[in-house]
């Protein structure tokens, strides 16, 4: 008796009737390059609410004038837990820790959560983070890479104009 999985029976359909192969699945590569694109015309179903530095968003855990945030890397040695350090390699793109970890504890159906982190933090998995830190960071030295640098105020939906700089 032969089984056939339904994957090589829809094969042998498709070759029998003349048809083309499926095309293969898109690799992690192609899917980046295709969300960069995608990106670049954001619709308004695209747009997320962010977090806000400051005393108010429950998405910021505050210790003093330090606040707890949390990024993606490949460097585990150079974290030491409990030593104080000092950024060699320029910005961090870094997320609040307590929305990091709401994130993990509402999506507990995820496979791979390297490949999971680097796509929702936008990074092609090709850089291969497989570490994440949390460091208590003054909160005055954050910076938004965005119109709104300022991540203590809200960012709005549109650009506005006679916006002073």
């Amino acid at each position: 008796m032969w089984t056939v999985t339904v994957i090589d029976a829809t094969w042998i359909q498709r070759h029998l009737a003349g048809m083309a192969s499926p095309p293969d699945k898109p690799t992690n590569d192609e899917l980046y390059a295709r969300a960069v694109k995608d990106a670049m015309n954001a619709e308004e179903s695209d747009i997320m609410p962010l977090v806000n530095i400051s005393k108010d968003d429950e998405n910021v855990l505050w210790d003093g004038d330090k606040v707890l945030v949390s990024f993606i890397h490949k460097y585990p040695d150079s974290y030491p837990a409990g030593a104080e350090i000092t950024l060699q390699w320029g910005n961090v793109w870094c997320t609040s820790a307590v929305e990091m970890y709401r994130w993990i504890q509402s999506n507990d159906d995820v496979t791979d959560w390297t490949e999971r982190f680097h796509q929702l933090l936008g990074m092609p998995l090709s850089k291969g983070y497989n570490t994440i830190t949390a460091i208590w960071v003054d909160a005055d030295l954050l910076y938004r890479p965005a119109f709104e640098p300022d991540p203590n105020k809200p960012m709005q939906l549109t650009l506005q104009k006679n916006r002073e700089r």
